[in-house]
């Protein structure tokens, strides 16, 4: 399984881009687990890696 690689290797941070549910799930490392945080519409994404980035859910489906 990914997961266990990104952990492995130290990932902190990790998109997955569902279009077929039309969301954006950013995971952020906490301690030795991932937390998952969805994002759909005009959420604004949130980033531990890229903290200026002003990016919603919607343009991020689109591929703006």
């Amino acid at each position: 399984m990914k997961r266990q690689e990104y952990l492995a290797i130290g990932v902190t941070e990790y998109w997955l881009v569902d279009p077929g549910e039309q969301k954006v799930i950013v995971h952020l490392l906490k301690g030795q687990q991932y937390q998952a945080t969805e994002y759909v519409g005009n959420q604004t994404l949130g980033s531990v890696t890229f903290p200026t980035l002003v990016l919603t859910a919607e343009q991020t489906l689109k591929g703006i």
